[in-house]
């Protein structure tokens, strides 16, 4: 009598950690990071479904894709990876993922990154150069263009960094060689990603969940005002001084904006210079970096 093999579950992912400068050297491989939602594929008896990076069942959401690995030439198989909307550059467009998941599915690609199990056996233990030597064989069997390899950059670390900031991505990940696949946060997995400058109206101040101080920032716009997130104040002794004096003299009672959050509200006049992650959407791994009044 046979058998039945148990049904794949959902395992944690691995996440890199971030830094400020890539690894250099023959001990790590390079790829890109593709700005876009973390998924896992799990291929089973004909069929396929996607989870989310938190474990969530998203198979409905991506249909194309699912229906894709559905046919990829294995008996079982589960891939790590991301799926992206590639813009008219063929880069990550993060700010329409949502509405592209609803409206435009058939336009998202999913990249696959790591191979944790293939044809009934778990392969975390092994290597992270032969597990993508066995994902990207298995990807050759790909039916749709949705499914792709994330190919490894021929490059050193920081050069390969300094060529994907040059054509405006967002990042990349940096994988120790010879490294098994280990859930959760690991130094074997590194990210650095691209940022860049930008201006913002201040709108408010507030606490982060953690306690620290952060300026509430809105974009302007022909269409009016628009609230982008927050960015934490780091800024030199005597700036620092300036944006809590311009506070305490120009708070309001109203936010400018309706938001559904708690905030010190302030009148418009202050600017501010903030580095954050590049991309469209809503800042993220923002700090204020100086402030114009703005009259």
């Amino acid at each position: 009598m046979l058998l039945e093999r148990p049904a794949l579950r959902y395992i944690q992912p691995m996440k890199p950690r971030l830094v400020e400068t890539a690894p250099s050297g023959d001990g790590w491989l390079h790829e890109v990071k593709f700005d876009g939602y973390r998924t896992q594929l799990h291929v089973e008896a004909g069929t396929a479904r996607a989870f989310s990076s938190s474990g969530a069942n998203w198979t409905s959401k991506y249909p194309q894709i699912v229906a894709a690995a559905a046919q990829l030439r294995c008996t079982s198989a589960i891939l790590d990876g991301e799926v992206y909307l590639p813009d008219t550059r063929g880069a990550a467009d993060f700010s329409g993922l949502p509405a592209a998941i609803r409206w435009r599915p058939q336009d998202l690609i999913f990249v696959a990154f790591d191979l944790l199990h293939l044809d009934g056996g778990d392969v975390r233990s092994r290597p992270v150069e032969s597990r993508r030597a066995m994902l990207s064989g298995l990807l050759q069997s790909a039916p749709a263009p949705c499914l792709a390899f994330s190919q490894e950059l021929g490059a050193d670390g920081p050069e390969a960094f300094a060529a994907i900031d040059a054509m405006g991505l967002e990042g990349i990940v940096s994988k120790k060689r010879g490294s098994r696949y280990k859930s959760g946060d690991a130094d074997t997995w590194l990210k650095t990603k691209t940022f860049t400058i930008g201006e913002f109206d201040v709108i408010g101040a507030d606490l982060s969940p953690t306690g620290a101080p952060v300026a509430i920032l809105a974009r302007r716009d022909e269409r009016g005002l628009h609230y982008v997130g927050d960015a934490f104040i780091t800024l030199k002794a005597a700036d620092r001084e300036d944006f809590w004096a311009y506070v305490e003299a120009n708070t309001v009672e109203v936010p400018p904006l309706a938001l559904k959050r708690r905030g010190t509200w302030l009148r418009p006049g202050l600017a501010a210079t903030v580095r954050h992650l590049r991309g469209e959407g809503m800042l993220r791994h923002a700090t204020l970096r100086g402030l114009r009044h703005a009259g």
